[in-house]
This record gives structure tokens, sequence and C-alpha cells, in this order.
């Protein structure tokens, strides 16, 4: 009483600390020591309010008069609840339960509850509006009456006047009446002898006792039954199993106002700033002075998965969960409705791999917070287990969704924000590159023309045929250019880029006219020669020096080129077009560009490509007929090489080209590098053999000879074929020169028709050859030494049938080829300059004489070829095997 004007007992940790033996509290407190310490309840005080003595007390729910919305306990849901505190005995729990047995869950079913206000004050709250309906203890409106509080401004909901054993109440009342204040006995420092003493003292105090009337209370009666106070306790959770001393205690209320808060089973309590901040999200504002609270309870599980830390967003079981974007950090919040020491363990199941991962919850952190990332998008599955049993509410779905990237871009599939557009270039290395062998091409091209006209009066060069060379560094140089074409694209701050589509056209002009020139001018050159030396005389065939025709057929050839060209830049050009990639994301483009056209461009294409396989391989052919002529003149080696190469880069460029095409850096790089060693090839296998000849080849008599001997057993071997042939039905005369050791020659380089004076011009020129032979032995004698048997002529019946021998450094008189005649004047020329050149071969006559250097002991023995008289054709006679081996053993 020295405190206030009103009893206000201790509370249970005070009771814990004053070491008392009898105790005098609220029934609240009452039932709470007699469960929790069994102590016994000796007496409950009969007190007297407005001059009514009462033994029992209860709640009273009011609203405004005018309230015509609130009638039923029922109405009260959804609506605003003024109060004094969460542990309040008459003034909540009484009236919470009530409520409860009518179905309503005060903290899940009310909008709000103000608390921290008075009576009066939470009165004036509920007429003014600012509160639906307000709880109280009975008797306090009637202290408010007295005060000059007009009563009739309230109606009392659920109104009732009769106590829980029948007899009539006095008071206002609106719930069941339940046991007032008691006197227990805490039974530590005191036997039970003094209870009953005081007991018996207590009861022998009537109403008109001094004491009754100064503490204002009637009597003392034996102890009512608490036990409904302490079921309404387990009920409302203010009385709560202690697993770990197995016992209940009570909910100790000097904690705090929020530890009165007790949600029922299955429901959870909010957290209280959690409760405070949903009255502000929903838009209330809370009188000054009071403290509101919104959806205090809530219906849940005892461990939920959250996507904010408002118990507002929980999750439910394979639903939906959290949102949050690719490559970003997005929160779940896990929490503990039962304030538990756990360890909670997670799994976020991606598209490639799982996540895992745990956290602790504590009872001074309930709730943690649990931060998730993926790089995928997508809905994915988060389970949550604790002690390997999984939680109600997992697994709960996860969505993850796009990247916001900025204007103009987007996320691929794995979260990297690009353009929606990605315009691809040519990179700067690759035009460097380019442009660079191009260059290359073109100046090797420039140093085989100069090479040309500057060693144009030398006879290896003069044999090549100058002005076809001159037309082969042209055909490369222009060749050349179409390398520095593929360099070329679109892009507007390149450094070589104009118009891509004029280079796209221009790159085919350049190769295809290349080409024509490159391989026509061979071919011209080639042809040439078959017909100088390999058809010229075959069946009484003259052929004409002039090069004037072959160069016709160049220009006409390259004509048919250029026509055809100029068709395919009209009616479907090649141009530079921009397309997305096929391998590019779904709704991206990375524009690659190049020279692409349509069917008909391609069909153009492939019958160019066509045509030049198909020149090229006509040009392999025309050098298999010029095999026999010596390279000097003919390069069919070399030359043969080089047409190889080109048709392996024209069957192989086209097939890397389309296997890189989605790459155009690629497939530029293929084609450019085709394009550089197509020319090249051409090149160097050309030149690269005359340079050698003449700048580091040395040619002696000895290599002349020995060039000579390989060029006839080559023949020799060649022939065989034709010998086999001519022995199944060519005629009995070759037949019979085969037994007598001649070999059948193959196609003369010209051809000589008897006549009665060639005739006698032959007979005496044999008479003067062999007078020369026997004037000769001596000499012959004293270089060979002991070698008698090549100074014997062979036996011979007529004249030109015999092969004479001849010692070193003497005039040899011989019926040879033009094509052996000129090859020892060009050996002579090219290995031996400041030399006097042998003469060159008679163009008409029959017999031809060369005078080889005299350089040591070396023995030149050239075949003598005589005309017979009665045949068409000529022969070539062979030494016997005797003076043949002697030869080579020679050499």
């Amino acid at each position: 009483k020295e405190k206030s004007q009103f009893f206000s007992p201790p509370r249970l940790s005070e009771i814990k600390r004053l070491r008392a033996d009898f105790l005098f509290s609220d029934p609240r407190t009452t039932a709470c020591i007699e469960i929790a310490a069994a102590s016994p309840v000796l007496l409950t005080l009969r007190s007297i309010r407005m001059g009514q003595s009462i033994t029992q007390s209860g709640g009273v729910i009011y609203t405004s008069a005018n309230r015509s919305d609130i009638n039923t306990l029922w109405d009260l849901k959804g609506k605003t609840i003024a109060l004094h505190s969460f542990y309040g005995f008459g003034g909540f729990q009484i009236p919470f339960l009530e409520l409860l047995r009518d179905g309503i869950s005060m903290f899940r079913d009310t909008r709000i509850v103000q608390t921290g206000g008075n009576t009066e004050t939470n009165v004036q709250n509920v007429l003014a509006g600012i509160a639906d309906a307000g709880f109280t203890f009975t008797t306090k409106l009637e202290a408010m009456k007295d005060a000059g509080f007009d009563i009739s401004q309230l109606k009392i909901v659920n109104r009732t006047n009769v106590t829980r054993d029948g007899n009539p109440f006095p008071f206002l009342l609106s719930t069941t009446t339940y046991a007032g204040n008691a006197l227990s006995f805490l039974g530590k420092y005191a036997d039970r002898e003094v209870a009953n003493v005081v007991v018996e003292s207590l009861l022998e105090i009537n109403s008109s006792n001094p004491i009754a009337v100064q503490g204002q209370y009637s009597n003392w009666e034996l102890a009512l039954s608490y036990y409904d106070i302490q079921d309404l306790q387990r009920r409302l959770g203010m009385v709560v199993l202690n697993s770990k001393k197995r016992r209940y205690e009570c909910v100790d209320t000097a904690l705090g106002a929020w530890e009165g808060v007790r949600c029922p089973t299955g429901y959870y309590k909010s957290s209280e700033p959690d409760a405070r901040a949903s009255c502000v999200a929903q838009g209330y504002t809370c009188p000054t002075g009071l403290v509101c609270y919104c959806e205090i309870c809530r219906l849940g599980t005892d461990i939920e998965i959250m996507s904010s830390a408002n118990y507002k967003d929980a999750c439910k079981k394979m639903q939906k969960c959290v949102t949050g974007e690719q490559l970003e950090t997005f929160p779940i919040f896990v929490q503990d409705n039962l304030g538990r020491n756990l360890t909670l363990t997670y799994r976020l199941h991606l598209s490639e791999k799982i996540t895992t991962g745990s956290v602790n919850l504590t009872t001074s952190m309930p709730c943690v917070r649990v931060d998730l990332q993926s790089k995928y998008k997508g809905f994915f599955m988060l389970e949550a287990t604790v002690n390997g049993k999984q939680v109600a509410t997992s697994p709960v779905m996860v969505n993850v969704t796009q990247r916001r990237c900025e204007p103009g871009e987007e996320a691929t599939a794995e979260g990297v924000c690009r353009a929606m557009e990605t315009i691809t270039y040519y990179p700067a290395w690759f035009q460097v590159f380019a442009i660079t062998i191009g260059v290359i091409g073109l100046l090797v091209a420039v140093v085989c023309a100069v090479w040309s006209y500057t060693y144009r009066k030398d006879k290896l060069v003069l044999a090549a045929q100058p002005v076809f060379l001159y037309l082969l560094c042209a055909g490369g140089f222009v060749s050349s250019l179409a390398v520095v074409e593929v360099a070329f694209d679109d892009n507007p701050h390149g450094y070589y880029s104009i118009n891509a589509d004029f280079h796209c056209m221009a790159g085919v002009w350049f190769h295809a006219i290349g080409f024509s020139l490159t391989v026509s001018a061979l071919y011209g050159k080639i042809y040439r020669t078959k017909r100088l030396i390999v058809d010229n005389g075959q069946n009484g065939l003259r052929v004409s020096r002039s090069i004037l025709p072959h160069l016709q057929n160049m220009a006409t050839k390259v004509g048919l080129e250029f026509l055809y060209l100029t068709v395919w830049s009209v009616a479907a050009p090649v141009k530079y077009e921009r397309k997305c990639a096929d391998d590019n994301p779904e709704g991206f483009c990375e524009s690659i560009g190049r020279c692409e056209g349509d069917v008909v461009a391609l069909v153009f294409t492939a019958v160019m490509l066509g045509g030049h396989f198909l020149y090229l391989c006509n040009l392999l052919y025309l050098c298999y007929a010029v095999r026999n002529v010596p390279q000097e003149f003919a390069e069919h080696k070399w030359i043969t090489a080089a047409c190889v190469s080109q048709v392996e880069v024209l069957l192989v460029t086209p097939l890397l080209v389309a296997l890189t095409w989605q790459s155009p850096v690629t497939s530029s790089l293929m084609l450019a590098m085709a394009l550089f060693l197509n020319d090249m090839s051409m090149l160097l296998t050309v030149f690269f053999p005359k340079v050698h000849m003449t700048h580091f080849q040395q040619t002696t008599s000895q290599y002349m000879v020995r060039e000579e001997i390989l060029f006839r057993m080559r023949k020799e071997v060649r022939e065989v074929k034709d010998s086999l042939e001519e022995k199944a039905g060519k005629g009995r005369a070759n037949l019979v020169e085969k037994a007598l050791g001649a070999v059948s020659p193959p196609k003369r380089a010209f051809r000589v028709i008897s006549t009665p004076e060639a005739k006698a011009r032959r007979a005496t020129e044999c008479n003067s050859v062999t007078n020369s032979n026997q004037s000769q032995e001596h000499s012959h004698s004293s270089v060979c030494g002991s070698r008698a048997n090549l100074r014997k002529p062979l036996p011979s019946s007529s004249c030109g049938r015999g092969v004479p021998a001849v010692g070193a450094g003497g005039a040899l008189p011989l019926r040879t080829t033009a094509a052996a005649a000129a090859r020892s004047s060009v050996h002579s020329g090219a290995g031996n300059r400041g030399r006097t050149p042998s003469p060159a071969p008679s163009s008409r006559g029959s017999t031809a004489q060369i005078s080889f250097p005299q350089r040591g002991s070396v023995v030149s023995t050239i075949i003598n070829r005589s005309l017979d008289v009665g045949e068409s054709r000529r022969s070539i006679r062979t030494p016997s095997s005797n003076a043949r081996n002697a030869l080579d053993s020679r050499v």
C-alpha cells in the first residue's frame, strides 16, 4: 500500500530472492507458485469493493455505446484492442481466454493491440475511436463512475452477472470469474505448526475487526481452487515445461511486457520490432505514450524459412520463397520460433551443382540470414534440415531471374551482361598480317620480274622464254592483291575499310585474273616448247617459232575470264553482309561480317573453281607430254610440283573455309594463307631453280656428260614400252633392229625426208667421218692407255652404222637431236661463262659438231644417229655392251 493505492504483490523473480515463509499475492502469482514450488494455498481473501465483499474477480470487455457493429465476442475479430499490459490477469489473460473459447485468437484475429495506458486512458481512446474495444479488470469501471465518469457511454460486450459457482456478481462482468488474492505457504523456514497458527488467527478476523477495516477487506476464508487459473495459464502459454528440470514453470513477467505474450498452439510470436513495424506498414499511427502491436501471433511451424526478416514473408512448402537476380546475392531468413540452439544445414540445387551451407540458430539470435547466389536463371529447390531431419516447410523454391543490365544489354544464360547486338570486326593483328603477306607476294612478283629482265639475254632465261616469265610475274602480282583485299571489312573506325562490298568482289577479280594470267602463261610456255621440240617434224609438220599465236591464246583465256567475272558481277555480285552467328544464345546477336552471296553466286563460284581445276589438270597433262624435254626449256618437273600444290590448295581451302565459317577471322585467315601459298608456290618453283642454276650451280664438262648419259638412260627406259608394243605388231624392221641392239627412239625433234641429193651428201659425210676417226687413233691411245678396246671401231656394214671412239677435245661429227644439242649449248652457257660456247646444231642438216672443252681425261661419247634412206623414221643405234661399260666406267 505504500507503493500505490492498489495492492501490488511481488513478482516471481522477487519472490525467489525474498526467502519468505508466507506469500500474499494476486491469483495469477498464486497459481504460478503452486505449480512451480508446490506451495499450498492456505486462505483466500474476501475483499470489499464499493461496499461489496467478493472472493472472485473477472474481466470486462467494453466498447463505445455508439458502436452498433460490436455486440458479441465474434464482432471483435479484426478490431483494435486497448489494454494495460500483456501480463495483467483480469485486464488481459481472462478476456484473452474468453475469446479463445469463442474461437477468436486475440493475437491472430485482432488488428492492433495498444498497451501502456491505464483504464482511464484506454476508455478515452475507445470513445475517441482510436481503439475499437478495451479490456479491464472488474470494479475498474465502477471506480471511474464513483470518480464522476458517465459509464453509460460504454457498452459491455458479452455481459454476465453470475460467478463461477452460480452466485450473483455485483459488478460489471464479461468473463468467467476466478478466485481472488490468496495467502500461500512457501514452507522454507517455518514449519506447518506455524502455518496452522497463522491460518487460525486469520480466520478469527471478521469485517468489524479494526485490522480488516484498515486492510479494506471483510475476512479470510478457506482457499478456493486455483486449478482453473493454472489451466488458463497453460492454455495461454504462461506456464511452460522446463525440459531440463522436467517441471512446469511460469513465465517471469519481470522480463518485460512482451514476455507476457504467449501464442496458442500452432501459432508463433513475432518479434517485438516486427509487430511494431507491422502497424506502421498498415498505416496505423500509434497514440503518443502507447505501444502498438499488430499481428503478434501467426500460424507457422517451429522453424520457418522466410524471404525477409518479416514473419509475414514465411515460405510455404514447394512454393516460391525468394526471388533474386543472376550473380546477385539475395538473402533468405531462417527463424526458430522456439528459440533453441540449433544448427541448420541447407542445400541449394542449381542446374549443374549443389550449393551447401549451414547456419547456427541460438536463443539470443533465433533468426539468421543466409546469402545465396546463382549464375543460372530459373526455379531451383532449397532444402533445409536440422539434425538430419527436414524442416516442415522444406523444400522451398528459389526463383533466379535474369540479371538486369544496362540499356541495350541483356544477360546471358550465365548472367553476364552483354549487348543485344555485338558487332565483331576483324582484329588489327589479322588485318596487318593479311596486308603484310600480300605485300610480300607483291614484292616477290616484282623481284622475279626484275630478275628476268636483268638476265633476259642469259641462255638459261632465253630457254625459259622471258615473255612468259614476265606474264607469270604479272599474274602473281595481280593475285597477291587478292590477299590484301581479304583484310578489309566494314569497320568505320578501322584502318583498312572503305567500301566492303567493293573489296569483296575486287578480291574475286584479282584472284581470278591473276590465276588466269599465271596459269595461261605457264600453259603457253609449255605448249610452245612442246610444239617446237616435240611436235615439230612429226608427220611432216613444220611448226612456226613465232610467240604471237601463244600470246593470242593467252589473251583469249584471260578475256574469257574477264567476261565471266563481268557477268558474275552484274548478275549476282558477292557482297559484305552481316548476320547473327548461329551459336549465339537466345535473344543475342553476335554480328559477324563476311563476303557472301546468294545461291547464284555460289554457282558462279563453283563453276569458276571447277574451271580452274580443269585448267590445272590440262597443264599437268601438258607437263607430262614434255617430260622428255630438258628442264631448261620445259621445266616440267617444277611446274608439275607447282600445279599439284595449287590443286591441293584448290581442293582443301573450300573445306577449311566451310568448317570455320562461323568464325570470320579464322575463315578469312585460312583464305589469306591459301591465296598467299598459291602465289608463292607458283613463283618460287619457277624462278628459284633458275636463280640457283644461274648464280650458284657450277656446270662442268663432266657434269654435262653425266647429264647427257642420264638423259639417254631415261629415254631408253621409257622406250621399253614402245619397243614391246612394236614387238607385238608394229613391223618386222623394228624387230630386226631390236635384235641388233637398237632401241626404238621416242618422238623426234625434227624429221628429214630422204632425197637422192641428200643420200649423196650423206655418203660423202660418212666417208669423211671414217677417215677422221682413223686419223685420231694415235691421239686416242695416248689418252686412254691400255684400254685398246675403245680404240677399235665397231663393226659396221655401211656408213653411219658404227660408233667411233674419239679422244677428248677433238671435234666430234655426229648426228643428234635438236634437244641434245640445245641442252649442251645451254649448260655450256650457264655453267661455263667466259668460255667459248659450242656451235649450235644445224637446223636442217643431218650432221652437227659439238666441241667439248678440254678438261682432264674426260671422254665424251655421243651416240651417232643415222637416217635410213628407205624408211620414213630414223632410228638410234647404241654402242656395244663392252663399249658402253667402258664409257660408264670412265664417267
